[in-house]
């Protein structure tokens, strides 16, 4: 399945100039990469009659270097991701937190009903504080499940269009994501949960 075609047709009627673009070099010994490069940039700089290299009008680079570029871009990406994730924890830290404070002002005179017949501090708190992790831990699981299903049907697509991606799902993904909005919840939950275990049982009563 191969077309052969002359370099010049190419140039003239496919890429529009009539200059090689690109070559690609193939090294017996690739710990000589940076020599040779160094001799190819002498060398195109002489065809090209170009004394300065600060005035080269190519780059010659080897292959060390395009990863090098590559794990940049790459880095940027997982950096904006991070970015995209936190501020994603932090919107849902905080709507955990919007929802122990309703709840907490809802259950004002249950909180005071338990202090009243023997519940300590902690038993509220803690009380409020499991309920802001199941609520989380209910959340990460539902994310975990949609964000699988998209990326099965997101391999498929790409194995339709013949890009085969393999098994990028990893479990120990699976368990990160659920680990960190149980952390999420605990962390928001905090301070509702003090707030309601530092109720005074008596105003608390009244509430109603």
């Amino acid at each position: 399945d191969m077309v052969f075609l002359p370099v010049r047709t190419v140039q003239k009627l496919i890429m529009g100039s009539n200059h090689i673009q690109a070559i690609m070099a193939y090294l017996k010994d690739p710990s000589q990469a940076d020599a040779t490069a160094a001799d190819v940039e002498e060398i195109v700089g002489d065809n090209h009659e170009i004394t300065d290299p600060d005035k080269y009008d190519f780059e010659v680079m080897t292959t060390d270097e395009i990863m090098g570029i590559m794990d940049q871009i790459t880095g940027a990406v997982n950096l904006l991701l991070m970015a995209i994730a936190g501020i994603s924890l932090l919107v849902g830290g905080v709507g955990i937190m919007n929802i122990m404070y309703v709840s907490v002002s809802e259950r004002t005179y249950e909180i005071g009903l338990r202090k009243a017949i023997g519940a300590t501090n902690s038993n509220i708190m803690w009380q409020f504080l499991w309920e802001a992790v199941f609520l989380t831990f209910i959340g990460g699981l539902i994310g975990v499940i949609l964000g699988t299903l998209m990326t099965f049907v997101s391999m498929m697509a790409a194995s339709y269009m013949g890009f085969d991606f393999g098994n990028i799902i990893q479990p120990s993904g699976i368990i990160l994501g659920v680990v960190f909005s149980v952390i999420v919840g605990l962390i928001f939950g905090i301070y509702p949960a003090r707030k309601a275990a530092n109720m005074e049982p008596v105003d608390a009563l009244r509430h109603e």
